[in-house]
C-alpha cells in the first residue's frame, strides 16, 4: 500500500478498500490505518477524502510525523505550497530522519523553481509532474 501515493486517477479496488476499513474498525485509533486508507483515496483521486483521513490520524495522534508527510504531499500535489512546506517542517521536527519529508521539501523548491524559472504555465506543470513522482 505504500506505492498509493501517485495521485493518479484509478479504481480504488472494492477488496482494498474493505481491507483498509475494516483495520480501521479493528484499530480506530490507528493513525497508520487512516494514513493507508487516505493514500488509496489519493491513488483514485478522492484528494478531500485522503485530506480527511490524513487530519483524522493528526486527531488521533498529533505527534505522527507520517501524517503530517502525507498531508504535505497531498498539498504539494494541490498547488499548495505553503501549507506543503508547513506540513513537512512538522514531520521534520517530529523526525527528522524523515526521508519522505526531506524529498518533499526538495519537490517543493523544484516546483518553486520552476515557476520561477520558467515564469509561465510550463515551469508550473513540469514542476507539478516531478512533484507527484
Amino acid at each position: 500500500v505504500k506505492c498509493l501515493h501517485s495521485y493518479t486517477l484509478f479504481s480504488l479496488p472494492p477488496s482494498l478498500q474493505a481491507i483498509l476499513t475494516d483495520a480501521i474498525a479493528l484499530s480506530p485509533s490507528s493513525p497508520e490505518a487512516h494514513i493507508q486508507l487516505g493514500r488509496a483515496h489519493a491513488f483514485t483521486g478522492n484528494l478531500a477524502e485522503a485530506e480527511r483521513l490524513y487530519k483524522h490520524a493528526l486527531v488521533l495522534h498529533p505527534s505522527f510525523a507520517p501524517a503530517h508527510t502525507s498531508l504535505g504531499k497531498l498539498f504539494l500535489f494541490q498547488k499548495q505550497t505553503q501549507e506543503a512546506l508547513i506540513e513537512f517542517k512538522k514531520a521534520l521536527d517530529l523526525w527528522p530522519d524523515d526521508g519522505d519529508a526531506f524529498l518533499g521539501l526538495a519537490r517543493l523548491e523544484a516546483l518553486q523553481a520552476g515557476q520561477a524559472g520558467q515564469g509561465g504555465e510550463g515551469g508550473r506543470e513540469e514542476g507539478l509532474r516531478r512533484a507527484a513522482e
